[in-house]
């Protein structure tokens, strides 16, 4: 796989050329079919043969084999409403960090570039939550605040930003930079403007973008007005949807390996699987 981030099955006259297509078209294969139990081993053979699998290929296995590992742990862990470990915060940290990256040298006809930035898309909307989640028992939300700069930074909102002041934490409250400061009376909703009018009426097409992620600011910083109001979003609202939540998740993860360029071993598969008489 070279900087374009496509899934490379060119394969050569050397002996190396051809191990490297056959393991990607097995790897591509157990991808595309779901068999999240035998993904590490087919991993290990790259390394085996003193090969590397492509990058985009490893970010798929580990963002299918990180949505059955959550899932299997919410389980247990909905039951009683307990917060999820930070480790899976910073592992979909992680994917989202990597996704973006491959997902920016993506060629605008990979047929899995929109399913991965479907992906992405939730894949933020959920980390939010889990910062969230991570914050409540101290109310502290520096590094939620924080993270919801970085995910729907005011750049997305809009990039002529001019009119949009950037925010800052200031004395537990988010406030625009050089603007007044937010009362601290927690009942008082927040006031802060978030978009130009005049962007999105110029640049129609980024409109819908640009109210979700006014929208989704606009409610998290409304939670961080109360701690009683966090605690209320998330015993009602988030805990009680967070394991199909993350089912969702899963399925959008298993959208992208499904439109990955079919092998030899697709058709083959699908020879056994028909009726010959």
């Amino acid at each position: 796989m070279g900087e374009s981030a496509t899934v490379d099955l060119d394969a050569g006259d050397e002996p190396k050329s051809r191990d490297r297509f056959l393991l990607n078209s097995i790897l591509i294969f157990v991808l595309r079919k779901g068999y999240t139990g035998i993904l590490k081993e087919v991993i290990q053979l790259y390394g085996q043969l003193c090969l590397k699998p492509p990058p985009f290929c490893v970010w798929c296995c580990a963002t299918v084999l990180f949505s059955k590992t959550l899932n299997e742990n919410l389980i247990e862990t909905d039951s009683n409403n307990c917060n999820l470990s930070t480790n899976y915060q910073d592992q979909l940290e992680t994917l989202i960090t990597v996704g973006n990256n491959l997902f920016s040298k993506l060629n605008d006809s990979s047929p899995y570039k929109p399913y991965l930035n479907t992906y992405l898309k939730e894949a933020r909307r959920v980390i939010m939550h889990l910062y969230l989640e991570s914050s409540a028992p101290t109310s502290n939300y520096t590094l939620c605040f924080s993270k919801l700069n970085q995910h729907y930074s005011q750049s997305d909102l809009d990039p002529g930003a001019s009119p949009c002041a950037s925010l800052v934490w200031n004395q537990g409250f988010p406030t625009p930079l050089g603007g007044l400061s937010m009362s601290t009376n927690p009942i008082k909703a927040p006031d802060i403007r978030f978009s130009s009018c005049q962007f999105r009426k110029q640049y129609p097409s980024c409109k819908e973008a640009t109210d979700e992620v006014h929208n989704f600011r606009l409610r998290f910083l409304t939670l961080f007005v109360s701690e009683d109001k966090v605690n209320c979003y998330l015993n009602e609202r988030w805990f009680p949807a967070r394991f199909n939540v993350f089912k969702k998740l899963q399925q959008l993860a298993f959208d992208i390996v499904k439109h990955l360029p079919e092998v030899l071993f697709d058709k083959v598969s699908n020879i056994n699987n028909s009726s010959l008489f």
